[in-house]
């Protein structure tokens, strides 16, 4: 049987509060002080902004026997900006920091790739690909990119064991758009 490492004090003591997993109440509560946060320090429009989904984040605390600081974290894109906005919200919905970056390499978001879908389910040079049969849309970050939260949507199509690849189309989801589109196989002409 397989010996189990015993919980420290801290969790022990913390573990149903500061370090309980993140609440609808609280996430709900951090979201909006976020973007009140964001709107109020920029000139962007709110249809422009786009909240990620929060994530609790605890900090350590500054002594061993003291208590770990319990946060929410909030990233909200400003996409006409091309900027993060990273906040950090007390479970009371207090803004503990806020912090502007340039790294846009975060998950994607549900609505993203929606959006990703019905871009490419609308693309003059798309549309007609992924409705073929046996067709998969693989999303990956391109290498090079200009200013913006850019991704490479991959299309590929499967045929007797083979997955080969039709298409890729670079989008831009701040725009949202597509860029281009680029190795077109030969199924596609």
């Amino acid at each position: 049987m397989p010996r189990t490492t015993p919980d420290s004090p801290q969790t022990r003591r913390y573990g149903r509060s500061v370090l309980a997993p993140l609440r609808a109440r609280e996430s709900a509560t951090a979201l909006s002080a976020a973007i009140r946060a964001v709107e109020s320090s920029t000139d962007t429009p709110s249809e422009r902004l786009r909240a990620h989904p929060p994530e609790l984040r605890i900090e350590k605390p500054p002594r061993r026997d003291a208590a770990p600081t319990r946060l929410i974290r909030v990233v909200v894109r400003d996409r006409d900006l091309h900027i993060d906005h990273d906040v950090a919200v007390t479970p009371d919905g207090q803004i503990a920091e806020q912090v502007q970056r340039t790294d846009t390499r975060r998950p994607l978001t549900p609505d993203e790739r929606e959006q990703i879908d019905s871009l490419l389910a609308h693309h003059e040079r798309t549309a007609r690909l992924i409705r073929m049969k046996n067709v998969a849309v693989e999303i990956a970050s391109p290498t090079d990119h200009d200013a913006g939260r850019r991704v490479a949507a991959r299309i590929l199509r499967t045929q007797r064991g083979r997955v080969t690849p039709v298409a890729t189309a670079e989008i831009d989801l701040d725009g949202p758009f597509v860029v281009g589109v680029s190795d077109v196989g030969e199924e596609t002409r």
